[in-house]
């Protein structure tokens, strides 16, 4: 079957992505079915003149990397941007990261690689079934240990509403109880 592939001028993922110097989105249509993929890659993040505590003009989007590339199903219900369902996933075997600043050609390149190989599975049948896998319990977990130590360093305020982390990490395990029966 047919892939349409549409280049689009706005990052696909990443809450930060206002302060990105580097985006690409790209939209991955497969002709006559449902499945719609979102590759985005953003990068060289901008540091908040607010951060007083790292130093430089960028900061990282993530643990050891200046550019992360992340693949998504697009929401179902959006006929109009096709923008990413965030719980659904998809993985990829390429490159996803760099760790380096203006590496915008290597980024450039990595997004090109994690496209080429979607299409591939695309073309060879892979469904990307609508299936919703939870976020991993211990990624959730690192995220909520990671905004107590931004909070602790006053970068949150005082206030962040860790029972909502609480609360999310609760039905996160209600889902694994309903999905192992």
């Amino acid at each position: 079957m047919k892939i349409k592939r549409t280049e689009r001028g706005w990052a696909g993922h990443f809450i930060c992505a206002n302060r990105c110097r580097f985006r690409r989105n790209t939209l991955l249509e497969k002709i006559g079915t449902d499945i719609k993929i979102v590759v985005s890659t953003v990068g060289l993040m901008e540091r908040d003149p607010s951060d007083k505590i790292n130093k430089g003009d960028f900061v990282q989007v993530g643990c050891d990397r200046y550019y992360e590339t992340m693949a998504f199903r697009a929401l179902a219900k959006d006929h109009r941007y096709h923008d990413i369902d965030v719980q659904q996933q998809v993985f990829f075997d390429s490159p996803w990261c760099l760790n380096e600043i203006d590496a915008d050609d290597l980024a450039n390149d990595m997004h090109e690689q994690v496209v080429a190989e979607l299409i591939k599975e695309l073309e060879s049948g892979t469904k990307y079934e609508k299936k919703v896998e939870p976020v991993a319990k211990a990624d959730l977990i690192a995220k909520v240990a990671l905004m107590q130590i931004a909070s602790a360093r006053g970068r949150f305020g005082t206030g962040f509403p860790f029972d909502i982390a609480q609360k999310a990490l609760a039905k996160m395990e209600s889902l694994e109880k309903e999905n192992s029966k």
